[in-house]
């Protein structure tokens, strides 16, 4: 079953986000296609004699055009939410809104309830009671002292930076990040790995990566290692791209099908 006809355009906006989401994994592929490990490590002396750290001695930045796509895929996600304002203010109780009350209709986003309460009449003006139950359900309010990791209060934050202030930089952070001994001279022993300050961070030159441990570190001169695993494409505070755009866009959808349901 579709959605109710007054909710074609924002299913159009959400249709159109997705296929944003689509480009900006492609897009990912596509890098990882030309750079399969876009990092050179080198050994950093510690001050413990047997250990050393590895730390990033050179890397390659994820294109700009990555951010472009994923700040495309954010604002049609947010106006798909306002064209559901929209579509609930013409069916509410008052009729011949003014030039400047159509104006401030949006889809409101409020971490507490009092604030979404008392703004409410100002964004969907006349809004009926079956209606409003919806939209206080997707309130990030209701999740407490979470209400900052909800998926729309982080679309309103990442859709408002993208529209009034920067492009969002796309970053790679090193997750389930692993090394192992690629040459090992003879008599040098190593008694393994462990986690650096800097793993799970924004990657960056002279990001501490891991900790290696030797018997001997004089013994193991000419050592080299071999990075494994992945890295993830992340925003500045570490939140996973494609899992952050997804939550997203399956909350913005709920939200559609929910307003359907009542109309």
């Amino acid at each position: 079953m579709g959605f109710h006809p007054g909710l074609q355009s924002a299913e159009r906006k959400i249709g159109r986000a997705r296929e944003h989401i689509i480009a900006l994994e492609a897009e990912q592929d596509k890098f990882g296609d030309k750079h399969p490990y876009p990092l050179t490590t080198r050994f950093k002396d510690h001050d413990q004699p047997n250990i050393s750290a590895i730390v990033v001695e050179s890397m390659e930045q994820p294109p700009e055009v990555m951010g472009l796509i994923l700040g495309d895929a954010l604002g049609n996600l947010r106006g798909a939410l306002d064209h559901v304002a929209w579509q609930l203010a013409k069916r509410g109780t008052k009729l011949n809104l003014t030039p400047e009350q159509e104006s401030k209709v949006g889809f409101p986003i409020y971490d507490s309830e009092s604030k979404f309460s008392s703004a409410l009449d100002t964004y969907i003006p006349g809004i009926r009671p079956e209606h409003e139950a919806v939209v206080r359900h997707a309130q990030p309010y209701q999740r407490g002292e979470l209400a900052v990791d909800h998926p729309l209060a982080v679309l309103q934050r990442l859709s408002n930076d993208d529209k009034h202030r920067l492009t969002h930089t796309v970053l790679w952070t090193p997750m389930n990040l692993d090394f192992g001994v690629d040459i090992c001279p003879d008599g040098c022993v190593v008694n393994g790995f462990t986690d650096g300050p800097d793993l799970g961070k924004e990657l960056k030159v002279d990001a501490v990566l891991k900790y290696l441990h030797m018997v001997d570190k004089r013994a193991c001169d000419g050592m080299e290692v071999k990075a494994k695993g992945t890295l993830s494409i992340s925003l500045g505070d570490g939140s996973w791209v494609h899992e952050v755009v997804r939550q997203i866009e399956r909350m913005v959808s709920d939200v559609l099908a929910e307003t359907s349901r009542v109309l």
